[in-house]
């Protein structure tokens, strides 16, 4: 792996140093499960992870990488089928997120048609920086080589760039020398 060469490595690197034993990550769009392992591993058992995706398909997939790992749904490890815009199901009380991720786009390897939308990703990021503790984390991974990211994109920035600055710090990190349309991540720091 390189150490940066993406935003997903990018993302890993940043969140890997951040992440400690213990911790409370909401992974909103799941996908097939690869970052919520990662996120996961770094939480450890006393973690809690909670992992979204709207596609039954997404959720399996994660349930499967999860298994082969030794991991399994409990009260540390909740696998949630259902839209990232409705947060209903955080447990959180007192327990605060640290960290949230979305890995915006399509799933890997699956229907093109059915991706993230703007609309539902503002929803759900209006939810998580009330759910997010002081000094927690939001990365926002987007994909703009297809048309619906690059709307996604648009609007993502604008709502990013309001973010008060009292109680945000908001940056964006691109590949500026990458050919077709490489992705690019936000992270917000909540103060």
């Amino acid at each position: 792996m390189k150490y940066l060469g993406n935003v997903v490595n990018a993302f890993k690197v940043l969140s890997g140093t951040y992440l400690k034993e213990g911790m409370t990550v909401l992974d909103a769009t799941c996908g097939n499960g690869n970052d919520s392992l990662y996120l996961k591993k770094l939480i450890g058992t006393r973690g809690v992870l909670y992992a979204v995706d709207i596609q039954e398909d997404a959720i399996s997939a994660t349930r499967r990488l999860f298994e082969e790992h030794g991991f399994v749904e409990d009260e540390a490890l909740k696998l949630v089928l259902g839209s990232h815009d409705d947060l209903s199901f955080l447990e959180i009380s007192d327990r605060l997120l640290d960290l949230a991720v979305y890995n915006l786009g399509f799933l890997p390897k699956g229907n093109k048609q059915i991706t993230t939308e703007y609309d539902t990703t503002l929803k759900s990021l209006e939810q998580v920086l009330n759910y997010l503790k002081s000094g927690g984390l939001v990365f926002v991974l987007c994909y703009v080589g297809h048309d619906s990211g690059k709307l996604e994109a648009e609007h993502l920035g604008r709502f990013l760039t309001t973010l008060d600055q009292k109680f945000f710090d908001v940056a964006r990190f691109e590949f500026v020398n990458q050919k077709n349309d490489p992705p690019l991540m936000w992270i917000v720091e909540k103060k």
